[in-house]
C-alpha cells in the first residue's frame, strides 16, 4: 500500500510538471503545435515517453541529433581550446545547425528545416562567431563574475565534464519558463545578460 501511495505521487507531481511546461511553451518559439507536421503536438517534436536517447544529459530526447562534429571547430578561450560539443548544446543544435530536419522525429525523415534566420551555423559549420558553448565557466578568469552569483541571477550550469559547463540553456530557457523575448534565462536588457558574467 505504501509504495503504490508513492508511486501515485510521482505520477501526480509528473502530470503537474508536465502541465506547467505545456503552459509555458504554449505560443513560444518553440511551440510547433500550430506546424502541419508536427499533428498538433507541442512536446513530441522533442521529446518521446518511450525508447528515448540513452544519454543522461538529453532526458526523453526523441529528435533526431545533428551528425556534424564541431570539436574540430572550436576557437581559443582564454588560452585554451574548448572541449567538444556536447549533451544539451547538441540537442539545440539538431534543429539549430539546419542540417536536421525540424520534423525529423519519432522515426520520421523529416523535410522542412528551420528558417535560415535562426540557423546559427553557417555553411562553413564554424560556431566560431557564436558565444562559446560546451566550455567550462571559470570565475578565476579575468573580467568573470562568480558562479554562485551567476546560478543566483537565474543562469544554468550543467555538470558534463566539470560542474560549471555552459552550454546553450545556459542562457537560453527552451522551455520559455521566464517569457523572456529571445527564449533567455535573464532579459538582456542594456546586456543585463551578458552581465551576469562578465564583470565589465
Amino acid at each position: 500500500m505504501k509504495k503504490a501511495v508513492v508511486v501515485l505521487c510521482i505520477v501526480v507531481m509528473g502530470f503537474f510538471v508536465v502541465r506547467q511546461t505545456y503552459a509555458v511553451i504554449s505560443g513560444s518559439a518553440h511551440d510547433f503545435s500550430g506546424e502541419s507536421w508536427s499533428a498538433g503536438q507541442i512536446c513530441q517534436p522533442c521529446h518521446i515517453p518511450h525508447n528515448a536517447s540513452s544519454d543522461p544529459f538529453t532526458p526523453l530526447w526523441g529528435h533526431d541529433s545533428t551528425q556534424v562534429n564541431y570539436q574540430d571547430n572550436l576557437v581559443s578561450f582564454y588560452g585554451t581550446v574548448w572541449g567538444s560539443v556536447n549533451g544539451p548544446t547538441l540537442m539545440c543544435l539538431s534543429c539549430h545547425d539546419g542540417t536536421v530536419a525540424l520534423d525529423s522525429y519519432g522515426g520520421n525523415i523529416g523535410t522542412e528545416f528551420i528558417d535560415p534566420e535562426y540557423d546559427i551555423v553557417p555553411d562553413d559549420a564554424s560556431l566560431a562567431g557564436n558565444h562559446p558553448v560546451s566550455v567550462s565557466y571559470d570565475e578565476t578568469l579575468p573580467d568573470f563574475n562568480a558562479e554562485a552569483a551567476v546560478v543566483a541571477a537565474g543562469l544554468k550550469f550543467y555538470n558534463i565534464e566539470t560542474s560549471t559547463d555552459m552550454e546553450c540553456g545556459t542562457c537560453h530557457d527552451v522551455h520559455n519558463s521566464t517569457n523572456i523575448e529571445g527564449l533567455l534565462w535573464v532579459s538582456n536588457a542594456a546586456s543585463a545578460l551578458c552581465l551576469t558574467c562578465h564583470n565589465k
